[in-house]
């Protein structure tokens, strides 16, 4: 392929899940070992499937392959093979298929950074594509997966459909999370409501993500020192508001609470770090510290 030239490529990011805390708990040689081995098989994998690494750097590689179906295939295989090795080691990889530029061995464009997007989303051995990604693949039924929501996604003005594709071939979730889908459905239109320092978001169907963070670019910008530039997402999900933690310092979430004063004495305070959790019907979100440490800087939310 000729530099500076567009092609439709599957684009897959791989992210080794948790490799800040292996550094802390093993020590960098023992930790920098276990990543490295888990890349080289990652490497391997994307070989074997047709695909061409972009980019290795630290904990993740982004490559691209030539059509949907080898992605989805290396994506599942790289999962299978380190379960097969029995790694303690876990990934968490997201895929996009569109027009994308090459350039000097580089890749650029909306599809890439959507790609990018995904695997934000995905949590250890999860596989999550864009409703593009799975409409390019040939047989799709080949692939066991779930739709799992339309999402709003940063820098696109439409909601971008959301899929898992399933490498266990486990359909057990995928019924449970249909029957909750075809429940939900029934519901009424429902809203959650944040409040901070007298300013009121609400997250809902039609506006289905809200940002959290001290950059001024957060649809919430929160000002303690304890936050991240970018620190949390909150979105609907099936009829919930659910919290993506995305920080260094972490996520309080104090439980069914209403009143300014109760966290004082609040015990139920649970601990979200680089990870999801659907709100109760009422708490308290404090940013990078627990709520007793960070009275002046507390998000209010309750469900409408």
């Amino acid at each position: 392929m000729d530099d500076s030239t567009q092609h439709n490529l599957a684009i897959l990011f791989a992210d080794v899940a948790g490799s800040t805390q292996l550094y802390d708990t093993l020590g960098d040689i023992c930790a920098e070992s276990q990543i490295s081995d888990c890349l080289s098989t990652m490497i391997a994998v994307v070989g074997d499937n047709n695909g061409h690494i972009v980019k290795n750097i630290g904990d993740e590689i982004l490559c691209h392959f030539p059509s949907a179906n080898l992605a989805a295939s290396a994506a599942c295989t790289i999962h299978e093979t380190l379960a097969d090795k029995r790694s303690d080691l876990k990934v968490k990889i997201g895929i996009n298929f569109g027009p994308t530029i090459l350039k000097q061995g580089d890749v650029f464009g909306d599809t890439v950074n959507v790609a990018a997007r995904m695997v934000g989303l995905a949590k250890q051995e999860q596989i999550i594509v864009t409703g593009s990604f799975y409409d390019s693949l040939i047989n799709p039924d080949n692939f066991n997966q779930r739709k799992l929501d339309s999402l709003k996604v940063k820098g696109k003005d439409h909601l971008v459909d959301i899929h898992e594709i399933l490498w266990k071939g486990d359909d057990t979730e995928l019924t449970c999370f249909l029957s909750a889908k075809s429940i939900l459905e029934t519901k009424q239109e429902w809203s959650a409501q944040l409040k901070y320092h007298g300013t009121e978001c609400l997250i809902n169907r039609s506006h289905p993500t809200v940002s959290l963070g001290r950059d001024n670019q957060c649809d919430a910008v929160i000002h303690s020192q304890q936050a991240s530039r970018q620190h949390a997402v909150i979105i609907s999900r099936w009829g919930k508001a659910v919290l993506q933690d995305k920080s260094t310092n972490g996520t309080f979430v104090t439980l069914n609470t209403n009143s300014s004063t109760a966290y004082r004495e609040a015990s139920d305070e649970i601990f979200v770090h680089m990870e999801e959790f659907a709100l109760p019907e009422t708490g308290i979100i404090s940013l990078g510290a627990p709520a007793k440490d960070n009275p002046n800087d507390l998000i209010y939310f309750k469900y409408l």
